[in-house]
């Protein structure tokens, strides 16, 4: 017997989908390269369900680029365990970051979409929520050493 799922569940997945479809879609043609038509059938899923998770495409690139932010964010801070100090923390966290931007999917995201479609304040708001802060305390840490 299958078993059920509860409707939060439901939803949880069918946003994963959309998530994971406008990731791989935005990564591969940017944002004016996706359309929420592509993005819904790319999940398998209708337009009225996009639209039911998401008001419109920059709703879905927001999420998709905060998840992005935070994944290299989370790939930031693991390089930099086991530092010896925050000096070298912070030659850690820097090769972390220039590897992640390597990409140059990632970088376009990043560093050219994002700050292009959401603007500086936006950006800004994301990046404090997703390691943006450690960094400027690391930073502070290395230079009182």
């Amino acid at each position: 017997m299958q078993e059920r799922r509860s409707n939060a569940e439901r939803r949880k997945e069918t946003r994963r989908a959309l998530l994971a479809a406008g990731r791989a879609l935005f990564l591969e043609r940017g944002f004016q390269g996706t359309s929420t038509p592509e993005v819904a059938a790319h999940a398998g899923l209708t337009r009225g369900v996009f639209y039911h998770h998401f008001a419109d495409k920059l709703a879905l690139f927001r999420a998709v680029l905060e998840g992005k932010e935070a994944a290299t964010a989370y790939e930031i801070e693991e390089s930099a365990r086991g530092a010896e100090g925050s000096l070298d923390a912070l030659r850690r966290g820097a090769r972390a970051y220039f590897k992640a931007m390597g990409d140059p999917a990632r970088a376009r995201l990043m560093l050219i979409n994002g700050p292009a479609l959401l603007g500086p304040q936006e950006m800004r708001r994301i990046d404090l929520e997703t390691g943006g802060r450690e960094l400027r305390v690391g930073l502070a840490d290395a230079m009182q050493a």
